[in-house]
């Protein structure tokens, strides 16, 4: 049986992935990116004020969604459209659950469900890390919404050297495509696999490669993707 060497480019992996892959999947976890959560008294400040009124709140990240769920003092009355996924399995985690109004997959299209939901007399807060796309505020914006960005962790590019050939390489997110490939230059022939469109599109900005996008941005539907790629 061949052994088929991955490299998983995130920061973290989720439990069980690898008890459930089969024996000739082996995986190196060698993240290209970390994220440092900010914890200045002035922001944290801003996050309890805003929990005291019924808030119109954005959050594509999980790492956002931990933020908010570690420092915000009580739940809040907010309604809050977010990311499927991790994202979301945050808040239902912390017991914030019932304030999710809104769920997509793709920016674009919560973007386009939020100017549906979202009442434009209100301030819609969009909270967030530094490397951000712009999609959603650049839209809502353009329709008429005060939107206010809070950026509450910074992400960092890690230096890693590779030293074995891979099969496939594994991204979660932008950023992490953006610091492997400031680093490395891979064959064309590798595949490499996306765990959202987002990710799968920033991909596509920079390499000719096969890419497989996740069919849901989680990673356990992206192992099975991949599992099935190989077959």
């Amino acid at each position: 049986m061949k052994r088929i060497n991955l490299l998983f480019t995130g920061q973290e992996l989720d439990e069980n992935i690898l008890e459930e892959l089969p024996i000739q999947f082996y995986v190196s976890v060698l993240p290209f990116i970390k994220t440092e959560l900010l914890t200045n008294k002035h922001l944290i400040e801003q996050l309890n004020f805003i929990t005291e009124s019924e808030s119109q709140v954005i959050v594509t990240s999980n790492i956002a969604a931990k933020w908010i769920t570690k420092y915000a003092i009580n739940i809040p009355n907010w309604k809050i459209a977010c990311m499927t996924g991790k994202t979301q399995d945050v808040f239902v985690t912390n017991e914030w659950k019932k304030l999710i109004v809104l769920t997509d997959q793709k920016s674009e299209l919560l973007a386009e469900n939020v100017e549906k939901v979202f009442s434009k007399s209100q301030k819609v807060y969009f909270i967030t890390g530094d490397r951000h796309l712009n999609i959603i505020p650049l839209y809502l914006s353009k329709k008429g919404f005060d939107i206010e960005t809070i950026i509450t962790y910074h992400t960092k590019e890690v230096e890693q050297n590779m030293e074995v050939n891979y099969d496939g390489i594994i991204f979660l997110s932008p950023s992490a495509v953006k610091s492997f490939f400031r680093q490395h230059k891979i064959s064309i022939e590798i595949p490499l696999f996306a765990i959202g469109e987002t990710t799968a599109t920033a991909l596509k900005k920079i390499v000719f490669n096969p890419i497989i996008t996740s069919s849901k941005p989680t990673q356990k539907i992206l192992f099975h993707t991949i599992q099935q790629f190989f077959k």
